[in-house]
């Protein structure tokens, strides 16, 4: 029913969404696949039969925001200074004894 090539723009664009590492990277792999010329078809415009970017950004907003919290509850840490003020410094990984 459908060409072999019908899902090779969905295809490439969750490849691309899924290397992200910046949510603002988002807006130009979403750009990407919209102009795709394989989503000018009857389908696609008339059905939508096609990836939703509004579904995937919120997906990937949740995904790297948490990612994001994570990252860096893991390796910034609060260190009191002589002034007694609050400043983060990154952790040491710990070192292995060789």
């Amino acid at each position: 029913m459908l060409n072999s090539d019908y899902l090779a723009a969905d295809n490439d664009y969750v490849e691309d969404v899924a290397l992200l590492t910046s949510y603002n990277d988002f807006f130009s792999s979403s750009f990407e696949y919209i102009h795709h010329p394989v989503n000018r078809g009857f389908l696609r415009r008339r059905f939508h039969i096609r990836i939703s970017t509004e579904r995937m950004r919120r997906i990937v907003r949740r995904t790297l925001k948490a990612q994001t919290a994570a990252a860096s509850q893991e390796t910034m840490t609060p260190v009191s200074t002589h002034s007694g003020e609050t400043e983060n410094l990154a952790k040491t990984p710990p070192q292995n004894p060789a």
